[in-house]
């Protein structure tokens, strides 16, 4: 069977080398056995991209011959593409006052597939806080920026996104279903804001509103999280229209209008 044209160019080699690499992110430290198991890769052509990356300062070992890790020198290759981008450049002060004024954690975030990804984050000073890091990846629809995110999108965009997907639980709460997460998004849009109550995980909540460009399509998420301890729900709505005002701003730095709207 020949390559579809989306795959014909591909590189094997790169793309095992890349499977790798997400695997290997995703522990602290790996065997090498476990980790050529993990990715289905023969032991000797994962011993050799190893040692590659190590050649190159981006894989260590914590003893000669024996578990590899990822150095920071990964992210720090990654990063560099972040100023690159305009959200994330004009989203920064605007993310700085309004860890000043709710007093919380406060994250941007973008859309990959049915997940977000953390690009950008200002914590909170409290000794008790949400503390995701850059770089962590969250189910969109249990994370407040995931959810706002997908509030923004078509109908149709949804459908076609989560179309064949199990839905999982982290706690007892949650959505489970496609019908769920269209009841979700009326909420959020009729609320300004999407609300994660201990969805992700006991004892946080989130809200988030989607962060929108000049042809009101959502490139990015702002959300604020922080112990529900501290966000009772009823005065959840306080910290949402903080962010909401602070999601408008950046919005309307991308040139954005101002009243902003989103597709049904």
């Amino acid at each position: 069977m020949g390559k579809s044209k989306d795959n014909y160019y591909q590189i094997n080699s790169i793309v095992k080398l890349f499977q790798m690499i997400e695997t290997l992110v995703c522990r602290e430290d790996w065997e090498l056995s476990t980790l050529a198991d993990e990715i289905d890769i023969p032991k000797t052509t994962v011993l050799r991209m190893l040692l590659t990356l190590k050649s190159l300062g981006y894989v260590d070992q914590l003893e000669t011959g024996k578990r590899y890790y990822a150095t920071t020198k990964l992210f720090e290759t990654g990063s560099k593409t972040l100023p690159f981008i305009n959200v994330f450049k004009l989203a920064q002060p605007v993310m700085a006052e309004l860890v000043e004024k709710c007093g919380e954690s406060v994250y941007l975030s973008v859309l990959s597939g049915i997940e977000i990804v953390v690009i950008a984050k200002k914590s909170s000073k409290h000794y008790i806080r949400s503390d995701s890091y850059v770089g962590d990846r969250f189910l969109s629809y249990l994370s407040s920026g995931g959810k706002a995110l997908l509030s923004a999108l078509t109908k149709t965009e949804r459908y076609r996104l989560f179309e064949g997907h199990q839905f999982e639980l982290m706690t007892h709460k949650g959505i489970t279903t496609i019908d769920e997460l269209e009841k979700d998004v009326i909420k959020t849009r009729s609320r300004g804001f999407a609300l994660v109550d201990e969805e992700l995980a006991l004892g946080i909540r989130s809200v988030g509103v989607p962060i929108l460009n000049h042809r009101l399509e959502p490139v990015a998420a702002l959300s604020a999280a922080a112990p529900s301890a501290r966000i009772p729900l009823k005065e959840i709505s306080v910290h949402g229209k903080l962010v909401v005002a602070a999601g408008k701003e950046i919005s309307r730095k991308l040139g954005a209008p101002e009243a902003l709207s989103t597709s049904e």
